[in-house]
């Protein structure tokens, strides 16, 4: 359940005077989308996400004549004739040993002729509806109808089991072939957040329903009208102080207040170390504080 932004009028309105609703809506936005990606409460389970096996990868189809990018490759690939490395144009952001070493990413000039077309989020896999033929696919959307994902909690679950995160450059020294290896089991994913993409590592290659699971940390989008209840019923009050700083720090408004924005900013500030603290070790109180 959702609370509307208009329910935080009450505590704002009073206090600046003639400011249009539009201009509270953007202050109350900016302010909960950084209240929650700096505490983390928000926290949301992901509907699961079902990989796709490995098959013959010569009978996927393309559509003839169009630019394909490949963001990694297994080495099979190149043997089996879905690709070779007379056909690459460019191999982004690779030197030539990664290039002949199937590492990627790539663009491809052209490719066979017929149906499936793979959009750039996509990795070197997807499904061909044609044939139903598969290949395995290394990069997963990350998406939620309600928010923007700022953070995945560690371990993620892969048909029920945990699995640890790793940076690239940890991933890049320890482990080479982490951009085209396979496997059944991964051992270790990457999450990049900007692009919202999960990388299994190995990539898997059996085909496993709803084999992903994956938790999330959320902030209401920049179009949000309206917050998460919870967050609504424990912070309205101090959602309400951040926001009302944000405008009375606005120069040549007539609201405009940089004594009463101080004040309002440090009420704001307090509850939200708390909700961090909150979210992460369970404490509401810390040497004397007030409870958020």
């Amino acid at each position: 359940m959702a609370t509307a932004l208009s329910t935080f009028y009450g505590d704002i309105l009073p206090e600046v005077e003639g400011c249009p609703t539009p201009r509270i809506d953007i202050a109350l936005i900016d302010t909960l989308r950084e209240f929650c990606a700096y505490t983390k409460i928000w926290k949301e389970r992901l509907t699961p996400i079902s990989t796709v096996a490995l098959e013959d990868a010569t009978d996927i189809a393309f559509v003839d004549g169009s630019p394909c990018t490949i963001t990694s490759m297994s080495s099979d690939f190149e043997t089996t004739g879905f690709v070779s490395t007379d056909e690459i144009v460019t191999n982004q952001g690779s030197n030539d040993d990664d290039q002949n070493s199937n590492t990627g990413p790539y663009t491809l000039a052209t490719v066979a002729a017929s149906t499936l077309t793979l959009a750039s989020t996509d990795s070197v896999a997807d499904v061909d509806a044609g044939t139903n033929t598969y290949i395995a696919k290394s990069a997963y959307a990350l998406s939620h109808a309600s928010g923007d994902i700022v953070g995945i909690e560690s371990p993620i679950y892969f048909d029920k089991e945990p699995v640890e995160e790793r940076d690239i450059p940890w991933l890049n020294f320890n482990y080479p072939r982490w951009r085209y290896e396979m496997g059944s089991s991964p051992m270790f994913y990457n999450a990049d957040i900007q692009s919202k993409l999960l990388r299994l590592i190995p990539i898997c290659d059996q085909a496993i329903e709803n084999a992903i699971e994956v938790w999330v940390y959320l902030k209401p989008s920049k179009t949000a009208t309206t917050v998460e209840d919870f967050i609504a019923s424990e912070y309205q009050q101090a959602i309400s102080c951040g926001a009302l700083a944000r405008l009375q720090k606005m120069k040549g408004m007539p609201w405009y207040d940089a004594n009463q924005a101080q004040l309002n900013y440090n009420l704001y500030d307090a509850v939200k170390a708390q909700a961090w603290r909150k979210a992460r070790i369970g404490l509401t109180n810390f040497c004397g504080g007030m409870e958020a």
